[in-house]
Parts: structure tokens; C-alpha cells; sequence
């Protein structure tokens, strides 16, 4: 297991067999993008199909199967116990259902899916998917941007200045 999952998992509060005696808890997870092992992300915003696997595989180690944000919110209504997990993943990216719709179905797993209408509709890039492309092909050093009226440098010669 991975320092990453680790982490993540301690982020959760999940422990093996305590689950079952806990007051009712509901964990949104939210991912964006489901990136191929080995791809590089353009930003921090998804996981690989490897993490995404070993979360699922540590959440069923501690008795815990995602569940949609809808049946969540129902769980937490009826005043279910336990320590309830949903997934959900955002904007409506390809990767979503060639990645992690099977990831999910082979785990028993369920999880909502947010589409963005508008973006779906022109066909295009969000925003932060274009910056993030042209931050990571900079031809240039340095950039400077006006954020609320100040200049703001960016160093995109290096990758902790494209992840600022």
C-alpha cells in the first residue's frame, strides 16, 4: 500500500470493524479525472486507475462500499450506522466512463457522476484543463499575471511553479 492511500485513508478516519458501531457518517470523496498508471496528471485533481483500485480495495478491507451521494444523504436521513463512503467524480471527463466506470463495477461500487452542461454543449476544454495545458508547454520562464489588480510572477520553468 502506497504512502499516498495511507494518507488518504487516515484523511477518511477508517479503521478495520469500526465502522459498524459508529453513529452515522457520510465521506464525500470527490475525484475529477481518472488518469492512466503512468500518465502524467495536469494537475492534482485525479488519481490513477492504480489508486483508485487500491482505495476501493481499502475501503471493502474496512467494510465500507461507496455508494452514490444520493443513497449517502438517504443513510444519513434514516439514521443508518456506520461510517458511509460516496464517490463522486466531476466536470464529466471521458476518463470518467472508460476508467472509472469499470474500476467501480467491478468492485460493486456506485458512485454520482457531475456533468457540465455548458462546457458538454461548446465542446470544449474547461478553463483550468486549458491554463494547466498551456502553463505545462510554456515556451517561456516566467509569466506574469494580474490577479485583483496586483501582478503575480509565475516560475513555468519548473513544475512547482505550474502546481502554484
Amino acid at each position: 500500500m502506497s504512502g499516498r492511500l495511507v494518507r488518504w485513508l487516515l484523511s477518511l478516519g477508517a479503521a478495520p470493524n469500526r465502522a459498524a458501531f459508529e453513529s452515522p457518517r457520510l465521506t464525500i470523496v470527490r475525484h475529477h479525472r481518472v488518469y492512466a498508471n503512468g500518465e502524467r496528471a495536469l494537475y492534482h485533481l485525479g488519481v490513477s486507475e492504480r489508486m483508485l483500485e487500491g482505495q476501493l480495495q481499502a475501503l471493502a478491507k474496512s467494510g465500507m462500499t461507496p455508494v452514490s451521494v444520493a443513497e449517502g444523504l438517504q443513510r444519513l436521513e434514516k439514521g443508518a450506522a456506520g461510517h458511509h463512503v460516496a464517490f463522486s467524480f466531476d466536470d464529466g471527463y471521458a476518463d470518467n466512463v472508460e476508467r472509472a466506470l469499470p474500476i467501480l463495477e467491478r468492485a460493486g461500487a456506485r458512485a454520482t457522476f457531475y456533468l457540465t452542461a455548458g462546457l458538454m454543449e461548446e465542446r470544449r476544454a474547461p478553463w483550468w484543463d486549458e491554463l494547466a495545458h498551456a502553463l505545462t508547454h510554456a515556451t517561456k520562464t516566467s509569466a506574469t499575471i494580474e490577479w485583483g489588480g496586483t501582478p503575480v510572477a509565475l516560475d513555468v520553468a519548473h513544475e512547482s511553479g505550474r502546481d502554484a
